[in-house]
């Protein structure tokens, strides 16, 4: 009896020393409180036309994921910095900060930095004029992933691209789609983005009274 309850005994001793070892040899998990407190500042800044205060906090955001080691916080980073400076129009800016992602995506598992990567690529494809490279991007950014934010900025840049190559129809149905979207973050920009592309078609289509009423 008293040698079996050595045996226990030094088995816990030897279970509790291996287990110990484990876990001092993992590495710490960031809390990424402080990370998400930088993004919805950003958003808040951006939201408030405060692009400076916005750039700043993303860059915070870039800062803090790179200190913790935290490569999807960092793509997301880059991933709204390239669309805070695509939105002011500094498309160079844009253009660093995406294809820094590149690389970064190769190393890790990330279906959504993958789908925010393919929309910014749409993005760019679209201001060259290259619509259907565009549309064709946004197909493969929606089998990635079908987060919400997500899916609503695509449908207001397909509207967009439906309204530039003629296709009315079907950019008032993207552009109707989110006038009464529930977005969790940007529903009102996603709203006033809408009216205004409503506004250029009917403008587009003669309909002058109708653009003036959805411009407003």
């Amino acid at each position: 009896m008293i040698g079996c309850r050595r045996h226990i005994t030094l088995g816990l001793l030897l279970l509790g020393l291996f287990c110990g070892i484990g876990l001092s040899g993992q590495e710490p998990i960031p809390i990424r409180g402080e990370f998400d407190a930088h993004i919805a500042a950003a958003r808040s800044y951006r939201n408030q036309d405060k692009i400076i205060l916005a750039l700043e906090a993303l860059e915070k955001a870039a800062a803090w994921a790179e200190n913790n080691l935290d490569e999807k916080a960092l793509i997301d980073s880059y991933h709204q910095l390239a669309l805070l400076n695509l939105e002011i129009g500094k498309i160079d800016a844009a253009m660093l900060y995406w294809e820094r992602v590149t690389p970064m995506l190769s190393k890790v598992e990330y279906p959504y930095g993958i789908a925010v990567y393919k929309f910014i690529e749409a993005k760019f494809r679209f201001l060259e004029g290259n619509n259907f490279q565009a549309i064709n991007k946004l197909l493969e950014a929606k089998k990635e992933s079908n987060d919400r934010n997500l899916i609503n900025l695509i449908t207001l840049l397909e509207g967009d691209i439906y309204r530039t190559i003629g296709k009315f129809d079907t950019a008032k149905t993207n552009y109707n789609s989110l006038l009464v979207n529930s977005d969790p973050y940007e529903k009102d920009y996603l709203k006033t983005r809408a009216y205004l592309g409503l506004s250029l078609l009917n403008r587009e289509e003669g309909e002058l009274q109708t653009s003036i009423e959805n411009a407003r």
